[in-house]
């Protein structure tokens, strides 16, 4: 199997999880999103420097370094409005909504990174988004 399948596979399972462990916690989204993220940051920065690889962080170039603050904004505004989302709502039906990013993915990748999509493809988005709709019903 692909290894970009087999992560693939790997980050569904883990968010899968996560979404849960969202409602379970009980503080401010806020926070939750501010403890996360430093855990993270904690977390991978101990695999970095196991890796040998923590100097790196130093040649990353300019147009990286403009493009990891946008995704970090994105980042902290959609996984906030996801754990509200969570803490306010149904795990299952937040869920397929917040999973329906997959179309604008995909619509993104086709227009900006000039990604081919076969009929086929469009065809299995289409079902993907269909079938996220019904569960969130």
């Amino acid at each position: 199997m692909e290894q970009a399948i087999i992560f693939a596979l790997i980050s569904t399972v883990v968010f899968g999880i996560t979404a849960i462990i969202y409602k379970l916690i009980k503080v401010d989204p806020y926070l939750l999103v501010f403890t996360v993220y430093l855990f993270s940051t904690v977390i991978t920065g101990v695999f970095l420097l196991l890796r040998n690889q923590i100097a790196s962080i130093m040649q990353i170039s300019t147009q990286n370094i403009i493009l990891l603050i946008t995704v970090s904004l994105l980042a902290v505004v959609g996984m906030t409005s996801f754990v509200i989302a969570i803490q306010t709502g149904k795990v299952a039906i937040v869920t397929p909504i917040r999973n329906m990013s997959l179309i604008v993915t995909v619509i993104i990748a086709v227009l900006f990174l000039g990604e081919k999509i076969t009929i086929m493809k469009m065809l299995g988005v289409a079902l993907g988004a269909i079938a996220l709709v019904l569960l969130s019903i």
